[in-house]
């Protein structure tokens, strides 16, 4: 105020202020003036200039409130931003520690599903062991069969054609007994995981099974006063990708749950049929089926 006076003293300010006119209305003033000097430099008279500001005035106060307005908005939009991104990082938290425990369920799972495959791959063999036993007891009668005739009966082997026909005897059980040696392995043999899957040729693969399991479903059958055929209905499939020995398993332990399901006998039957560029393994019994539990 007193800087205001001083300037307005010499002649000289610049003051913005407002009035009340006689309706009410106030209105904004700007004032100037400077001084008007003689030859002498002594003041002659003040020069001034008033103009009406007031709408200048109410631009510059609407302004002020919009910036202010947007400046407070802007306040909140980046209290909401901030909270948004604490969510989002908490979102993220939260799924991380979620796939993690996913992951280790999944582990758990793949551990349990393995062992699950272990066990029944020893419950196979298990039932398997029986009906090999069986077979290669089968197998081992001509080598102690036919040495035990030509030691009580030297003369046969005078006649070379009966010698010949004895030893052609002792190689095709030789040979046999291998064959059930490398299927009883092939049937135990764990596969890499990294191994590679090779063409194979399905229908051998079915055939061999059946006749793997022969021993179970026909001797021990019969044995136990119940009669259980396996019939083949194959149609011709394309090569597979796969493992033989695998799928030579898969159809044991088929055959052994159908014929535990036929305590008095039965059928059943092994089916192969196309499907486009695959093949359709089907196993079907006409047992009394599986239990609730």
């Amino acid at each position: 105020m007193n800087a205001a006076l001083e300037s307005q003293g010499a002649g000289t300010y610049d003051e913005e202020y407002r009035i009340l006119r006689p309706n009410g209305e106030i209105r904004w003033i700007r004032d100037r003036a400077f001084p008007i000097l003689t030859a002498q430099q002594k003041l002659h008279k003040i020069a001034g200039i008033a103009e009406d500001i007031t709408s200048r005035k109410i631009a510059d106060e609407q302004q002020k409130t919009l910036v202010s307005e947007r400046t407070e908005k802007l306040a909140w939009t980046n209290l909401a931003l901030e909270s948004e991104i604490a969510e989002r990082r908490k979102a993220e938290t939260q799924l991380r520690e979620a796939n993690q425990r996913l992951q280790k369920a999944w582990q758990e799972l793949h551990a349990t599903q393995q062992k699950l495959i272990q066990q029944e791959r020893l419950r196979a063999l298990e039932d398997m062991a029986e009906g090999v036993v069986h077979r290669f007891h089968d197998t081992l009668i001509p080598f102690f069969g036919y040495p035990e005739l030509l030691l009580e009966r030297p003369a046969l082997l005078e006649d070379r054609a009966v010698a010949l026909e004895y030893l052609r005897s002792l190689h095709t059980a030789a040979k046999d007994a291998t064959a059930t040696l490398d299927q009883l392995q092939e049937f135990c043999r764990q596969r890499n995981e990294t191994e590679t899957f090779e063409p194979l040729d399905l229908l051998a693969a079915l055939t061999e099974a059946i006749a793997k399991t022969q021993p179970r479903w026909h001797d021990e059958g019969l044995a136990q006063g119940r009669h259980v055929t396996v019939e083949k209905e194959f149609q011709p499939v394309p090569k597979i990708a796969g493992h033989a020995g695998e799928i030579r398993e898969a159809v044991t332990n088929l055959i052994f749950n159908a014929i535990d399901a036929l305590p008095q006998g039965g059928r059943i039957v092994v089916r192969a049929h196309p499907h486009g560029q695959n093949a359709v393994l089907e196993v079907q019994d006409n047992g009394i089926g599986m239990s609730d539990e």
